[in-house]
């Protein structure tokens, strides 16, 4: 494969827009609508510019007021594209990315998806794992799960530092041991249950466990394509490929679909 091309690329960002933390501070239930738009902003990115982010986090995601006074849905950009990872024409039409270049991997390691970090645990001066559409999906899911915990300040010293250990678990020890609280959540599905969610945000909870279940999914649907690949003496199936079925736009809408609903029921119960 080309390796991949690093084009410098910086968003205008008009000084209307302010932080993701101030609106979902104010509207909590946003959070929601934050992850629909950012959904769509980085498959228009990646299908139209030929682009993908890989540097979803919180501080990257904006919004705008336009539209808070009249209880619509704030208005939310993908922020700061200052090292994308751009690809080729002949890539698009496949639909994969290309071979990372030697000690490159963009993404704040809270946010960083599963695959990503293990690849800096065993290739630490030389990623090799591409960047694919569905890592920049899994930073969104993570940066929902962040935003649950870290959005409120009056709470609890407790939770505090419930919060603050949780957290630095993301971020800090080795690259592999990062990833254990992650693959807790969106491999064995039993992660959600412990984290602290704050008081204003524990009604979302229906958001990241169908989310969860995306990763899920696509996880379990990835062994099964292996095990079918090795019950038949067959090549083992791209993970890129697999997984991109699994993890795209669709899936995650439908997600959003059912947590919506969810979250009326409880509404409406309430």
């Amino acid at each position: 494969m080309a390796p991949e091309r690093i084009v410098p690329l910086s968003a205008f960002t008009a000084a209307t827009y302010k932080p993701l933390r101030h609106r979902l501070q104010a509207v909590p239930e946003d959070l929601v609508e934050m992850v629909d738009q950012m959904t769509d902003c980085l498959h228009s990115v990646r299908e139209v510019a030929g682009i993908l982010s890989g540097d979803v986090s919180p501080q990257n995601i904006l919004w705008t007021d336009s539209g808070f006074q009249d209880g619509r849905p704030a208005h939310l950009v993908l922020h700061d594209f200052d090292l994308p990872v751009a690809l080729q024409d002949d890539v698009l039409d496949r639909g994969s990315a290309m071979n990372p270049m030697p000690n490159r991997r963009t993404g704040m390691l809270p946010f960083m998806a599963i695959d990503l970090l293990y690849d800096l645990a065993k290739n630490p001066g030389s990623p090799q794992t591409a960047h694919q559409l569905h890592h920049d999906y899994e930073s969104l899911f993570w940066v929902a799960v962040w935003s649950t915990m870290k959005t409120e300040d009056k709470i609890e010293q407790d939770m505090k530092t419930r919060i603050k250990d949780t957290l630095a678990r993301w971020e800090t020890g080795d690259y592999r041991s990062m990833t254990g609280p992650k693959i807790d959540i969106v491999c064995f599905g039993d992660g959600l249950d412990h984290l602290p969610l704050t008081p204003r945000f524990e009604h979302l909870s229906p958001l990241l466990l169908v989310l969860s279940s995306v990763f899920m999914t696509a996880n379990f649907g990835l062994n099964k394509a292996k095990m079918r690949a090795m019950a038949s003496r067959s090549a083992q199936p791209s993970a890129a490929a697999v997984l991109e079925e699994w993890i795209n736009r669709a899936k995650i809408k439908d997600a959003l679909s059912q947590a919506r609903d969810i979250m009326a029921k409880w509404e409406d119960a309430a």
